[in-house]
């Protein structure tokens, strides 16, 4: 299988590695976790690693099983595997040794992992490699070291050495030891397969860039691209064409259902789908079954309202289109006459195939050149495979530094555009206005932070950085935090301070230009219209009168208390209504509030959907009854229930106004007799009128056409 890896870490774990300024031990472990981290995200089975400790007290290794009393305290922590999250785990609980032990000669380990790898990879073609931390303080045996550099190119392994003191030796105060050393391995380097020698600091700074995802260059389309329909013309020409993929959207990792409740060796969920058909829903009294129906007896359709219209597989196979693979120049646009919203595709970059390789790529190259010069873009229909959905995109021409290319991209359909129609802005004929809004324009222009400033090739997804890098921790600490965004991920979030520092009195003119003021969203506030307000109620006052839970706040009464009236509202009737009843007013507050709560309740029977409003209808009625007994207005209270029970049309059958009927006949809602109350106007109302009223085919009830009453759409913003 092509593209193998074997990658061998050599970790020097002695003691002294931890004795650096900046701890060389843990920014070595860093650098190893971060690089296996990205093998384990990427999981391709045929990238090995392994891992092998110098320094440790025991020593575990095939060469010295084979040869006891060489090869000591190097330990084998893994073979040449695929990377996984239990390596990870154990390079996070790895330490240096305690200063008792002695340390290991570090070119005994590089002889370890040479024949690791060797006894692996044997002759199959491997990219193979050896990369080894280490500091070069302690004395090592060079005796070997031709040896070793014969075993490197005939094993075909790069060597590279990351020195924790490499800035030591490339200064002019190196030590003796050290530089002894470092001029030892750049000879085994140079005698050896391939390899380089690099600071600590510089291999860290490489695990920590943020990479490009490579892919292999693989065609998305092979086929013809004609010049002419082949259908209808006898005359076209046909181009060889092969299509690469250019830009493509990031897809984040794909989570996997896992069961927290398995006890076996896989905790991985599978769903199974079955259909089902409720043959009894249990009204009967019996109990509820469903029946499996299998896959084959299930038949398509499409609703239409609601019903549903079957349609056989006969009848879709006869209505779907019937297209070959092609890609046909259906004819040529000016390029300004295609929008840049137009272009909502992944671009796709035209080579030519592998018929008539060199005239196919001259024809496309010519075209392409021609396009360029003329200003225009080739319109085309593409389909991608046989009987697959044609497309409709346009060929674009790019010039390229070797040759002008073409790329394809999408354009929508009529119906894939949502247009939107917005109110025209208001023109403006003040030239400083204008000369304002240029000046701040030309200010924010990004061409002073140069080309590379928020360019796609040094622009990278910040999400998914963030879940890979909160995956990669959650992997060895499940109770790691979210990691922060990257400083790399600034330009993104915020704005350049050269261009802050550039808009900073350009801004400073428009806000007073303009009045813009800064408004404070964390409090709400309320507005009022200007008016004289010596006369009424402080804002703080009628807060601090209502109830501290926001869901009896009486904002109705709160906001004509404010503009100086009283009313009763949709949203709080009652409340409205026992308010006006206690107003201070040399007018006569009780009639009015009867008249508004009549008013009211005939509103909301008119605006309510089904008996949405019927028990606030209820409520409303409660608070007239009473106080129409109390204030001996009990006429007015029995006018309303005459036109309520003409409303509730009692004479249609199975009528849905019968509920509210029904609501007030058992809350006992009915005409006030003389004996409830000494209203004079109602003095010839007996009890037995009153009982009479309940006679649903009495026709004594004042006929009264509340639903002529037009909807006003204030009435419903009450509602709310």
């Amino acid at each position: 299988m092509a593209n193998k890896k074997a990658t061998c870490y050599i970790l020097n774990v002695h003691h002294e590695m931890s004795l650096f300024p900046d701890n060389a031990f843990e920014k070595s472990l860093k650098t190893i976790t971060s690089s296996i981290e990205d093998r384990v995200l990427t999981g391709r089975k045929t990238d090995l690693v392994s891992v092998i400790l110098c320094g440790t007290p025991e020593t575990h290794n095939a060469l010295s099983d084979a040869t006891p009393g060489q090869y000591e305290h190097i330990t084998t922590m893994t073979p040449l595997v695929m990377s996984s999250v239990q390596m990870l785990r154990e390079l996070s609980n790895l330490t240096t040794a305690d200063p008792n032990v002695p340390s290991a000669d570090v070119l005994d380990a590089l002889i370890v992992a040479i024949e690791l790898i060797a006894t692996h990879c044997k002759k199959l073609k491997y990219t193979k490699r050896i990369v080894m931390f280490t500091d070069n303080q302690t004395q090592i045996d060079w005796l070997d070291l031709s040896a070793v550099g014969d075993m490197l190119k005939s094993t075909e392994i790069e060597l590279v050495l990351v020195g924790a003191d490499y800035e030591e030796f490339q200064s002019t105060s190196c030590n003796e030891n050290v530089k002894n050393n470092y001029e030892h391995w750049q000879a085994l380097i140079k005698s050896g397969h391939e390899g380089d020698i690099m600071s600590l600091e510089e291999a860290y700074a490489q695990t920590q860039t943020i990479y490009v995802k490579d892919v292999s260059a693989r065609p998305s389309f092979r086929g013809y691209m004609y010049l002419g329909s082949i259908s209808e013309n006898s005359t076209f020409l046909p181009i060889s064409s092969n299509t690469y993929l250019r830009t493509k959207q990031t897809s984040l990792p794909t989570l996997k259902k896992l069961s927290g409740l398995s006890q076996g060796p896989t905790r991985k969920v599978e769903a199974i789908r079955k259909f089902l058909i409720r043959a009894n829903d249990g009204k009967d009294g019996e109990d509820a079954q469903d029946i499996e129906v299998s896959k084959e007896d299930i038949q398509q359709g499409y609703k239409f309202g609601k019903s549903v219209v079957l349609v056989s597989s006969e009848e879709l196979a006869m209505s779907k289109l019937i297209t070959k693979k092609e890609m046909s120049i259906l004819g040529f646009v000016k390029a300004e006459s295609v929008p840049r919203y137009n272009f909502f595709s992944n671009v796709v970059i035209l080579t030519s195939g592998l018929f008539r390789t060199e005239q196919s790529a001259v024809a496309l190259t010519t075209l392409a050149e021609a396009l360029f010069e003329t200003g225009h873009y080739a319109l085309v229909r593409f389909v991608t495979s046989d009987n697959a959905q044609p497309k409709i995109g346009i060929l674009q021409p790019e010039l390229d530094d070797v040759c002008p290319v073409l790329q394809y991209i999408d354009v929508p359909f009529a119906d894939d555009i949502r247009s939107h129609k917005f109110k025209s802005p208001k023109n403006y004929d003040d030239q400083e206005d204008l000369d304002l809004m240029e000046s701040l324009v030309d200010a924010m222009s990004n061409d002073s932070l140069g080309p590379d400033y928020l360019s796609p090739e040094s622009n990278y997804n910040p999400i998914d950085w963030r879940v890979k890098t909160a995956t990669k921790r959650a992997a060895v600490n499940p109770s790691a935090p979210l990691p922060e965004l990257d400083k790399r991920f600034d330009d993104q979030f915020k704005v350049n301070p050269v261009i802050l520092e550039q808009v900073g009195e350009i801004g400073t003119k428009i806000a007073k230009k303009f009045n813009v003021i800064k408004v404070d969203t964390k409090e709400k506030k309320i507005f009022a219209p200007v008016t004289d307000f010596e006369d009424r109620a402080p804002i703080n006052d009628l807060l601090d009168s209502a109830n501290a839970d926001t869901r009896n706040v009486n904002f109705d009464t709160m906001m004509t208390e404010l503009r100086g009236e009283l009313t009763i509202g949709l949203s709080t009737p009652v409340e409205d209504y026992y308010a006006m009843l206690k107003a201070d007013s040399e007018e006569d507050m009780v009639e009015k509030a009867d008249t508004l709560m009549k008013e009211s309740i005939f509103k909301l029977l008119n605006l309510s959907f089904g008996n949405q409003h019927y028990q606030k209808v209820l409520n409303c009625l409660e608070a007239l009854r009473k106080t129409c007994v109390e204030e001996e207005d009990a006429l007015r209270y029995n006018t309303v229930m005459h036109e309520l029970k003409s409303w509730c049309s009692l004479s249609t059958p199975n009528t849905p106004r019968r509920q509210m009927w029904d609501m007030v006949k058992q809350a006992g809602l009915g005409l006030i007799s003389s004996e409830e109350c000494p209203d004079v106007e109602i003095k010839d109302v007996t009890k037995q009128d009153a009982e009479k009223f309940w006679i649903e085919a009495d026709d004594s009830a004042a006929a009264v056409d509340v639903d002529m009453e037009q909807f006003n759409e204030e009435d419903l913003d009450d509602l709310f």
